[in-house]
């Protein structure tokens, strides 16, 4: 986690945001989300959102259904090496774009459904943060 550290500082001069003052630095990547809402009989099914962008501590995800703060959401993150589970919690939504009308949703991961599931989503983050992996 220490390396992972040190790539992310020195790969922030180089992101878009990095006026932003969030613990983790965000990255912009497209990647395909997969969700459910446990416990929510209206959303049991699987629905598909793309990212904006993704940081060590959460991630920013397009969705067709607007979902409010503080929905629990199951995650499978579909990288480029394999699916990973998590889960996370919706902080806040956005209004819907025009055209698409899927709305913003920031997500907060609360755990990675297995170690070696936090273990790929971090080497993915340090390939975004050094350049080495396409973003979609």
């Amino acid at each position: 986690l220490t390396n992972l550290v040190e790539v992310l500082k020195l790969a922030v001069k180089r992101s878009p945001h990095a006026g932003d003052r969030r613990a983790s630095p965000r990255f912009s990547a497209d990647l395909p989300v997969r969700r459910l809402t446990p416990g929510d009989p209206k959303a049991t099914w699987e629905a598909v959102g793309r990212t904006a962008n993704v940081s060590l501590g959460g991630l920013m995800v397009y969705l067709l259904e607007r979902l409010p703060a503080g929905t629990l959401l199951d995650l499978t993150l579909d990288l480029p090496d394999g699916p990973v589970p998590a889960k996370g919690t919706v902080i806040w939504q956005g209004s819907p774009r025009q055209g698409d009308g899927k709305a913003p949703h920031g997500i907060r991961f609360v755990r990675f459904a297995e170690n070696t599931g936090f273990g790929a989503y971090q080497r993915y983050l340090s390939q975004v943060a050094l350049g080495t992996r396409a973003l979609s």
